[in-house]
């Protein structure tokens, strides 16, 4: 990406900002499994997702999105974070550790694919 923004001038920053700013997530309807869906949405409020990630999991600034994602990205996100593959935030947006077991990962994933 700096190879790429190396050249911008702080006008193409701006439009480029005000651009994506303007965009909507997609409305993609993935199927689910609604049973682990429902499991995952009282897991959700038990982990505290909602704490950084907001009630509807659409997030702002530089939490991510998770309502609307596919079961298999949400499924590898939160397997990097279990395995400390990936970090949970950084610095003062770190999230507090949480230990999820194969079937938190997957009722997880079902939940946020089919929230909008």
């Amino acid at each position: 990406m700096q190879a790429s923004a190396a050249n911008l001038t702080e006008r193409d920053m701006r439009d480029i900002s005000a651009f994506l700013a303007l965009q909507t997530a997609p409305n993609v309807a993935y199927q689910v499994d609604l049973a682990k869906a429902a499991v995952g949405q009282r897991k959700a409020k038990e982990f505290g997702c909602g704490n950084c990630h907001l009630a509807d999991r659409k997030a702002a600034s530089v939490v991510p999105r998770l309502a609307g994602q596919a079961v298999g990205y949400s499924t590898a996100q939160l397997e990097a974070f279990a395995t400390g593959k990936r970090a949970h935030g950084e610095g003062a947006n770190a999230a507090p550790a949480v230990s999820l077991t194969r079937a938190d990962i997957e009722d997880l994933a079902n939940h946020f694919a089919q929230m909008q």
